[in-house]
């Protein structure tokens, strides 16, 4: 026997438009901020969030770093686009990340 598969109801066809729409607005956003799709559950929270800033400060705030500090961000943010570094990487590390892009955004906002 063979059935006839059923069209969605337009409660099942919003539901499903919604969850796409949703999905794309989070890739885009994770795209944005410098976050691969493929291993997004390999790694702590602190990565991902020191990444986020760092990623933040190199494209909005380099001119206000010094080079140790940008060298440091984009040796940062090569470590943690790996996967077998990311798992690796010490909790100290993300937070040394976190500070120097704290400083570039209090720069920024004196100068502004």
């Amino acid at each position: 026997m063979k059935y006839k598969k059923k069209k969605p109801t337009p409660k099942q066809y919003a539901i499903e438009r919604k969850i796409h729409i949703d999905t794309q607005t989070t890739n885009q956003w994770l795209r944005e901020s410098g976050i691969g799709l493929k291993n997004i559950d390999v790694g702590t929270p602190e990565v991902f969030q020191a990444l986020k800033l760092a990623n933040k400060a190199i494209k909005q705030h380099a001119y206000l770093l010094s080079y140790e500090q940008l060298q440091t961000l984009y040796q940062f943010v090569v470590d943690a686009r790996r996967v077998d570094r990311r798992l690796k990487m010490p909790q100290g590390r993300c937070y040394k990340v976190m500070n120097i892009t704290k400083q570039a955004i209090r720069k920024a906002a004196q100068y502004s």
